[in-house]
């Protein structure tokens, strides 16, 4: 960036930062080889819309059509205008939305394979941001796309997050062994230290609690004026029109389930998620989709018509 910008490079030095695989360079420097930062940035925000217009018209397509209630106000608390001007921010929007497109096509033979894809790609791209929600929002839409055959829910949700754990830590894994060995310095040892430190409760020299964590990203990311009204003002209109059908079934409690992913990621990574809430808010977007979509999933389009 700082060459981007042209500003002064004569007192830079070269850091090793070896534990992550940094994927996305492979693609920003032939881009920057040929576009500039403006150039990106509307490239990056007509992909985006365009995924998102493709994931509508398939959810239309496969009678899913009544989520979009709930996956637009996902959209808008991840706030696409600013992933779509950020380099470091939109890895885990494209893994989660190709993925939700995949699953949407239903043409998947074996959907573990699919999960564990998603997890290899986002430990290659993502800078430790959002990235459960490359698991989180996949799994949600194959929930619903399979809510009438569904009956161990909890079942698939651990196999499925099992399989996308093994992508994403074998994956990453996979680079610290291989920067030991190449680079000859102590990679493993590295990453290990890091992860201790990012999985702790210490922050700054001072003890924070996991669920006190857990309220900081609440805060941080809830209260808005435009984001309460506009949670507040949908919920009540589901559950206006929704509640006389609204039943405890396996599709309800999947998506109970999906929607404490984030909780569950907050208190794991204490200290990373305590320093760094403008990188991972956005895990926010598997509870809202996976609550808002509850009420939906038991009234059928022409009932909420009515």
């Amino acid at each position: 960036m700082a060459f981007l910008n042209h500003d002064d490079l004569s007192n830079a030095s070269v850091i090793n930062y070896p534990r992550y695989w940094h994927g996305y360079l492979v693609i920003l420097k032939p881009l920057f080889n040929v576009f500039d930062y403006s150039d990106f940035k509307i490239i990056n925000q007509g992909i985006q819309l365009s995924l998102i217009a493709i994931l509508i018209v398939l959810m239309y397509k496969k009678s899913l059509g009544k989520y979009i209630i709930a996956f637009l106000p996902m959209l808008i608390i991840w706030n696409p205008a600013t992933i779509g001007v950020s380099l470091q921010y939109a890895a885990c929007f494209y893994v989660s939305m190709i993925g939700s497109i995949i699953v949407l096509m239903d043409k998947l033979k074996h959907e573990w394979l699919l999960f564990i894809c998603l997890g290899i790609v986002t430990s290659y791209f993502d800078f430790l941001t959002y990235p459960i929600v490359t698991l989180g929002i996949p799994l949600i839409f194959w929930i619903l796309i399979n809510s009438e055959e569904l009956k161990k829910p909890i079942k698939s949700i651990v196999t499925y997050g099992v399989c996308w754990s093994a992508g994403y830590i074998g994956m990453w894994s996979e680079k610290w062994i291989l920067g030991s060995v190449i680079s000859r310095e102590n990679v493993i040892y590295d990453a290990i230290y890091n992860i201790g430190s990012r999985t702790s409760t210490a922050v700054d020299g001072e003890k924070v609690s996991r669920i006190g964590t857990v309220f900081r990203l609440i805060d941080a990311t809830f209260f808005k004026w435009p984001y309460v009204l506009m949670l507040l003002g949908i919920a009540l209109f589901l559950l206006a029109k929704c509640f006389r059908t609204l039943r405890i079934n396996a599709v309800t409690i999947a998506l109970f389930t999906i929607s404490l992913m984030p909780i569950v990621w907050f208190m794991l990574t204490a200290n990373h998620s305590f320093i760094h809430p403008r990188l991972v808010y956005r895990d926010w977007g598997i509870t809202i989709f996976a609550l808002l979509s509850i009420p939906l999933s038991g009234i059928d389009r022409q009932g909420l018509k009515k």
